[in-house]
């Protein structure tokens, strides 16, 4: 009998984020069960086509896996339509917020998009395919047919997270799941956010289901714990945290009884994502007390009106302020996001964003263009107004940090460049005088001055190089076995 292998993609390419794909790594135990071997192609650069077909004609694969976003749709495009051109007995799939969002969409030679969270559905795929039965008959796809398309609706999102396995990072780089100079493991414990921001594709993705009631969770304190400790011992060299959730303190009784089991009993400093309603004096402590040691807090916009009226952040400034300060005080670096380009925003409510974060002084941040994920409000306000450019497959980004994604004059479109390299300019300042301040304790004579040239070197680097190309350089110096010694040397304590 032929050997079952199933290959995930994951279509990060030039994206922005080089990490582990937590979907992928939550489904593969799944996959594992019915008997399949596993791995994963985690494409964060640029892959030719053909290249691509090597890559999958080297793991002979029975079954692949696509996971991406909507960014990623043109390499989608391109590497299946190519796949099922050469190979058209493997079964294609797709996932992620991109399929998600645009199950429908033509033109690629994938044969289902799976729709909403992908456990239950793969799980039935491949006891389908085990027996023989139908694929096109199981819930949770919308099956690409030459006679049109198969919908099949998605069953309801499991409420209960302690009944899933761990995740299974092992189909990743080891140098990919635990990472950095502060050998930093991140991790996603919950689901969901209890918030509807209209730029943010949560609710878009919430939306698919019959009912939305109960769609944020969390699991119990007591499976959380678990899954960290697991975790560390697949990866012992771990020496740091990094919680990629969209919001674990918004349940403020649940994060209270999880910080102090974590400081009792996993005891590494992390970091995490927090939201100006839900920072407290409390929360700010258990952070504090538990090990917090950076804090990302999403401005966005500096615009107290066009907050709340076109993006459902009824927060104001002057909380802003005082909920960051909170942070400061305690010894938390504070990050901040921010997002500049939105429809019919003006200069002038791009200035604010910059006027609130000098007000706040951040230690970092980062600030990125606008882009109209499909299925949000606001991507529905775009395309009402006609600021969605035409997908004719030359023009599809592939991250929101290159350049303004939407249609604007070429005047507009040169304000929101300015406006943002000058927020970028100044969070990297702040982020250069954070960590020298922060070193110089450490260092004296030569080693001083050697550290603070590799400082200035890096803010050059990401003040006036483009983003791609920094990305494109970072991983040809780190995979090259002659430069990779003296690159991670130079980005160590710097990056």
């Amino acid at each position: 009998m032929d050997a079952k292998r199933f290959l995930f993609v994951n279509l990060a390419i030039d994206g922005g984020y080089q990490g582990v794909h937590h979907g992928i790594a939550n489904l593969v135990p799944i996959v594992r069960r019915f008997g399949y071997e596993v791995q994963a192609l985690n494409l964060t650069t640029h892959l030719a086509t053909d290249a691509f077909l090597t890559r999958v004609a080297d793991y002979a694969p029975t079954v692949v896996g696509y996971s991406l976003t909507s960014l990623q749709y043109n390499y989608l495009r391109a590497f299946s339509t190519a796949l099922k051109s050469r190979s058209p007995q493997i079964l294609q799939l797709a996932g992620g917020t991109g399929a998600t969002l645009e199950p429908d969409r033509p033109g690629t030679g994938v044969d289902g998009f799976c729709v909403g969270e992908g456990e239950a559905p793969l799980a039935a795929l491949l006891a389908a395919l085990t027996t023989g039965n139908n694929p096109t008959t199981v819930d949770g796809f919308h099956w690409h047919r030459p006679e049109g398309i198969v919908r099949r609706p998605p069953p309801c999102f499991d409420r209960d997270l302690d009944a899933f396995a761990f995740p299974d990072y092992s189909v990743f780089d080891p140098d990919t799941v635990v990472f950095g100079s502060d050998h930093a493991l991140s991790l996603i414990l919950s689901r969901g956010c209890p918030y509807q921001c209209t730029f943010c594709s949560n609710a878009a993705l919430r939306g698919v289901y019959d009912t939305t009631r109960g769609y944020f969770r969390t699991p119990s304190v007591d499976y959380a714990i678990r899954a960290i400790q697991h975790q560390l011992s697949c990866y012992p060299r771990t020496r740091f945290l990094h919680f990629e959730d969209d919001l674990l303190i918004a349940r403020k009784s649940w994060f209270g009884e999880f910080a102090a089991r974590y400081r009792a009993e996993i005891g590494l400093p992390y970091r995490m994502n927090v939201r100006t309603e839900c920072l407290s004096p409390e929360i700010v402590d258990a952070l504090r007390t538990s090990g917090c040691v950076m804090a990302f807090l999403g401005v966005e916009s500096g615009n107290e009106a066009y907050r709340r009226s076109m993006l459902k952040r009824n927060h104001t400034n002057q909380q802003i302020i005082e909920r960051s300060g909170l942070l400061k005080r305690a010894g938390i670096k504070l990050f901040t996001f921010n997002i500049m380009g939105f429809p019919h925003e003006t200069p002038e409510q791009m200035q604010d964003t910059l006027t609130l974060n000098r007000q706040i002084a951040p230690d970092t941040g980062v600030c990125t263009f606008f882009y109209p994920f499909p299925g949000t409000e606001l991507y529905d306000l775009c395309l009402r107004d006609g600021l969605i450019p035409p997908d004719d497959g030359s023009t599809q980004p592939t991250n929101y940090n290159t350049a303004p994604t939407i249609l604007r004059t070429p005047a507009e479109r040169h304000a929101c460049v300015r406006m943002v390299m000058r927020l970028r300019r100044y969070l990297y300042r702040q982020d250069l005088r954070y960590k020298w301040q922060t070193a110089r304790p450490k260092r004296s004579g030569i080693g001083a001055l050697f550290y603070l040239a590799r400082l200035w070197l890096f803010f050059l680097a990401r003040a006036y190089v483009s983003q791609n190309a920094q990305r494109r350089l970072h991983d040809f110096c780190l995979r090259s076995p002659l430069l990779a010694p003296f690159a991670r040397r130079i980005l160590q304590g710097v990056k």
